[in-house]
């Protein structure tokens, strides 16, 4: 959300993060000035990036701000076992990896009271023999090395 403060109408708002542009819109609704807008940025390399807002009014004339802040990627996440929507039995097999943008993510599965964590991969069987009875959901997350995200 950006907060644009002009002496004339502003008639648009425009973001730029490493070369990638995109524009805001207005938004209903909310304080005089609001201006909201997303971008994707998976482009963008991990580090320290700059986000500069141009806003120009309805006579032609701009004005710049410029915020600083850390870009990093979330960890991806893929699951190998088990398969969607698989009936648990007494043991599970549980296979998952995990990339990140810098290394070094962290994998954590876990199904009521057992749980099972490993760096970048995990593949081994949970014994839920303790389980027996109970419904649940298998939770597999990923979490990054640098500013750490689940995923």
């Amino acid at each position: 959300m950006v907060t644009v403060t002009a002496t004339s109408d502003v008639n648009a708002v425009h973001g730029q993060v490493d070369g990638i542009g995109f524009d805001l819109a207005r938004s209903p609704n909310e304080t005089e000035g609001t201006w909201r807008g997303s971008a994707s940025l998976p482009s963008v390399s991990r580090g320290v990036k700059t986000l500069v807002v141009t806003a120009t009014d309805i006579t032609g004339l701009t004005g710049r701000a410029s915020t600083s802040f850390f870009q990093d990627a979330r960890p991806i996440l893929m699951v190998t076992s088990p398969a969607p929507f698989t009936v648990a039995t007494s043991k599970m097999r549980v296979a998952a990896t995990c990339t990140d943008d810098e290394g070094g993510c962290q994998l954590k599965a876990s199904f009521g009271s057992v749980s099972v964590a490993g760096t970048e991969a995990i593949d081994t069987t949970l014994s839920l023999s303790g389980q027996d009875g109970l419904s649940g959901w298998l939770s597999i997350m990923a979490t990054d090395s640098g500013v750490s995200r689940p995923w």
